[in-house]
C-alpha cells in the first residue's frame, strides 16, 4: 500500500470519527424540572442536561438573566458542571399557567443558542371542579311513625350529653388557662418588683430579660429565648386584637431594642436604665392581663 493510499485511509477515518464524535447533541437528555409539577407563583429550577465535558468550563459559570415579564422572572441562570457531565441551570417564577417560552438563551463557549420551555400547573383542575351526583330519593314510611319517632329522640339524647360534655370541657380548659395566665403574671410581676427594690443587684437587667422572655414563652406556648428585637415585629398577637387597649407586636420590638441599646452601652448599664425596662415591661404585662383574667 503507498504511502498516499495510506494518507488518504486515515483522513477518510479521521472524517468519519469527527462526524460521529464531535457534534454530539446539545442534550444528552431531556430537559427536567424540580419539582417536577410547577405551580403559578412558586420558585421551580430548570435543569438541561448538555451531555460530556466541554473546554473552558469550570466549575459554575453564571450568565445574565433575561428582563422580568408579567408571565416569567427568571432569577439566576447558571452553567455547571457535576462530575462529568455539563449542564444549565435556570432558576424562574412563573406567573402564567400552561407552556411558557424561555427568553433564548447564549452560553459562552457553546455556538447554538438555547431555546426553553416550562409547563405550569393550574391549582385548580377543570377536572376536579364537577358536581356531586344527587342524592337517591328518601324512602317514607307512613307505617314507621313510632320507630322513627323514638330514634329522633335517642339522637337528640344523645346530641345533648355530647354537646354538654363538650361545654363544661371547654369552660374547665378556659379556666385552667385563665388560672395559669394569672399565675405566670403573678409570678412576672413580683420579680419586678424585686428589680424595682434591688436595682443594684448585679446582673439585674440580664436575670429580668431572662426572665420576661421565659414568660413571653409560657404564656403564648412559643420558644422566645433566641428571638431578636427584630422578630418581635412579627410575633403573633393579631388574636387579641378585639380587646380594648390590647398589646401590639411592636411594643415587643419597642422593649427588646430598648433593652439592647441599655446592655450595649458603652457607659455600662445604669439604675435608670433598669428602672425604664421594668416600666415597659410591667405596662405590657398590664394590657395583658385584660385577656388572662377572662376564660
Amino acid at each position: 500500500m503507498s504511502l498516499s493510499l495510506r494518507f488518504q485511509i486515515r483522513n477518510i477515518l479521521y472524517a468519519i470519527c469527527v462526524f460521529f464524535l464531535f457534534p454530539c447533541q446539545l442534550h444528552a437528555q431531556e430537559p427536567y424540572m424540580v419539582p417536577q409539577t410547577v405551580y403559578v407563583g412558586d420558585k421551580a429550577v430548570l435543569i438541561a442536561p448538555l451531555g460530556a465535558s466541554h473546554i473552558g468550563i469550570g466549575e459554575s459559570m453564571s450568565i445574565e438573566p433575561p428582563a422580568p415579564t408579567d408571565e416569567l422572572v427568571v432569577h439566576r441562570i447558571v452553567v455547571e458542571r457535576q462530575k462529568d457531565e455539563i449542564r444549565l441551570v435556570v432558576e424562574f417564577t412563573a406567573f402564567k399557567t400552561g407552556v411558557i417560552e424561555l427568553p433564548p438563551i447564549i452560553a459562552p463557549g457553546f455556538a447554538d443558542e438555547f431555546h426553553l420551555s416550562v409547563t405550569i400547573a393550574s391549582l385548580l383542575s377543570p377536572s376536579t371542579m364537577s358536581l356531586s351526583p344527587p342524592a337517591p330519593p328518601l324512602a317514607v314510611s307512613g307505617t314507621a311513625a313510632l320507630l322513627y319517632g323514638t330514634s329522633i329522640f335517642l339522637v337528640l339524647v344523645i346530641l345533648l350529653v355530647v354537646s354538654a360534655r363538650m361545654f363544661l370541657i371547654r369552660q374547665f380548659l378556659s379556666l385552667s388557662v385563665s388560672f395559669r395566665n394569672r399565675l405566670l403574671i403573678f409570678h412576672i410581676k413580683r420579680c419586678l418588683d424585686d428589680g424595682r427594690k434591688n436595682p443594684h443587684k448585679d446582673r439585674i437587667l440580664d436575670n429580668l430579660a431572662v426572665e420576661f422572655r421565659l414568660f413571653l414563652s409560657r404564656f403564648f406556648g412559643i420558644d422566645c429565648s433566641s428571638l431578636t428585637a427584630d422578630e418581635f415585629s412579627y410575633f403573633p398577637l393579631s388574636s387579641f386584637g378585639s380587646i380594648p387597649d390590647c398589646p401590639q407586636s411592636p411594643d415587643l420590638r419597642t422593649i427588646f431594642r430598648r433593652l439592647d441599646s441599655f446592655r450595649f452601652n458603652a457607659e455600662g448599664v445604669n439604675v435608670d436604665n433598669v428602672l425604664i425596662f421594668i416600666e415597659d415591661v410591667w405596662a405590657f404585662v398590664e394590657k395583658l392581663q385584660i385577656r388572662a383574667v377572662k376564660p
